[in-house]
């Protein structure tokens, strides 16, 4: 009888052994599926959303590292000068252009603007037309996802860079339409009158 009564026993062990271990195993699966949707939650959703003067800071930094931090402007304390404009991208996000003033410390090679889409990098004015490598005055939003950019005008291609702009100003409009930037408008001056840089 005793004998009897222990058998059963120990195989309810067994079976308990055996159904813990499903269960444990169960709650494992549910705890590395459940830890694997956080991490896919926060991969698609990312760090809390930068602010606007991150995205500008981050974008200042991405120029400077090209110029080596403009250390040929002998500027003291060193650092790049640069103007901003901002404006919606028309994504839910901003729609960023920043005007190296100098690039090189002479005449030359004045102002060249970058545009970014927060934090990626679209273009600058060097490869927009008019293909100015360093003509740029000055810029601004120009309404949603569009940048206006002034550019000097020389009275000539024969002028020399130390009168650079010694003819007015044009302005041409910037365009992202969601995957480049694209001129919206504007037009050469009437020769021979030459934007600066080109």
């Amino acid at each position: 009888m005793i004998e009897e009564w222990r058998r059963p026993r120990l195989s309810s062990r067994r079976n308990m052994r055996r159904t813990g271990a499903a269960i444990l195993g169960l709650a494992g699966l549910v705890l590395a599926a459940g830890c694997a949707s956080a991490q896919a939650a926060g991969g698609v959703s990312g760090a809390a959303p930068q602010t606007l003067k991150a995205e500008i800071a981050h974008d200042k930094a991405f120029i400077a590292a090209r110029y080596h931090n403009c250390a040929a402007l002998h500027l003291s304390p060193q650092h790049c000068p640069f103007k901003v404009a901002t404006t919606s991208n028309g994504q839910g996000g901003s729609l960023i252009a920043i005007d190296l003033t100098q690039q090189t410390g002479d005449d030359c090679y004045r102002g060249r603007a970058f545009f970014f889409s927060k934090e990626t990098f679209l273009a600058n004015t060097k490869a927009l037309q008019p293909r100015s490598v360093g003509g740029v005055e000055g810029l601004h939003a120009h309404g949603t996802a569009q940048i206006a950019i002034v550019y000097g005008v020389s009275a000539s291609a024969s002028t020399s860079c130390a009168e650079n702009g010694n003819a007015g100003t044009d302005t041409y409009v910037y365009a992202w339409n969601g995957h480049h930037m694209i001129k919206k408008s504007g037009t050469p001056p009437k020769l021979p009158k030459v934007i600066v840089g080109t």
